[in-house]
């Protein structure tokens, strides 16, 4: 037939080498074709077997709140806190002895330089050693809130007034120490109430302590002690004398609260303390398992 014949079979385009026009679509690899293997150095990674699931992703999980006994710290400031009451017994000697010996320079009776020398070396001992028995008392104070502010957490009382950090910085802003420590220390005592459930919300409603209350008001009375001290030079000499007699009285009032502040401190952190090691036996009874982890 010739090439004008219109009954001529369709010419086929056969590709260069010979093969099928028909071969396969376009993207299939062609037969005998294999994935080459990955280059040297590379593991290859096996395909994830039938009906792996990916693990969920890792979660931080805040660990939970340490126990720490407030056993030694207790019975240091106790020990320091009976030396302060017995300090503020001598304070009030020492004060009510140069009140003595100024009321007898008022009256005109004859005071030797000794006497009064005397008094004010035993005024200036009085204060020095209250002075350091204090500042020793402050420190491991600070040291008792922090951990018992911990300690409070680990009993499960969420969502506190003031974190543990102001255990310490409570104690230590001027002006603000005198309003946070007791409300801290009222905070922990109703944290240690046995009869309040570990993870109840409402913790802080339970009833606060009158025993810390009578505590923070002789300390804020105690700090009259101050008021103790050397007089305006530039008064006369009966002017003076009164002034010492004076500031002396008064000193001698917040020696008497530094010794009832002190005896009332030992049963605030005592009572405390055992609040706690009461609750926590309470939380082990209630929940028939190991107690929060405890460092001694």
């Amino acid at each position: 037939m010739g090439d004008d014949d219109p009954q001529a079979e369709p010419s086929r385009c056969i590709p260069p080498g010979g093969g099928d026009p028909t071969g396969p679509s376009p993207g299939t690899p062609p037969a005998g074709f294999s994935t080459p293997p990955p280059p040297p150095g590379i593991p290859s990674v096996p395909a994830p077997a039938a009906g792996w699931t990916p693990p969920p992703p890792a979660q931080y999980v805040v660990p939970a709140a340490t126990w720490r006994s407030l056993s030694g710290l207790t019975t240091a400031l106790t020990v320091l806190l009976w030396l302060l009451a017995a300090s503020g017994l001598l304070g009030i000697a020492a004060f009510a002895n140069r009140v003595s010996v100024a009321d007898d320079l008022l009256n005109g009776h004859f005071v030797t330089f000794k006497r009064a020398s005397d008094a004010d070396n035993l005024v200036n001992a009085a204060t020095v050693i209250t002075g350091l028995l204090t500042l020793a008392i402050l420190v491991l104070m600070i040291i008792w809130t922090f951990r018992a502010m911990h300690n409070n957490e680990a009993l499960g009382r969420r969502n506190a007034r003031f974190t543990p950090g102001w255990g310490i910085a409570g104690w230590l802003i001027p002006f603000a120490n005198f309003v946070i420590p007791v409300l801290i220390l009222q905070d922990l005592w109703r944290g240690a109430d046995p009869s309040v459930p570990r993870g109840d919300v409402n913790w802080r409603q339970a009833r606060g302590s009158g025993l810390i209350g009578w505590y923070w008001a002789a300390l804020l009375l105690s700090y009259a002690r101050f008021a103790g001290g050397t007089t305006n030079d530039n008064l006369d000499r009966q002017s003076r004398l009164r002034d010492i007699r004076t500031r002396d009285s008064v000193a001698i009032g917040g020696m008497v609260m530094t010794t009832v502040a002190a005896i009332l401190a030992i049963q605030v952190v005592r009572r405390i303390a055992a609040r706690q090691e009461q609750c926590l036996r309470a939380q082990q009874a209630a929940w028939g398992m190991a107690p929060p982890t405890t460092t001694w």
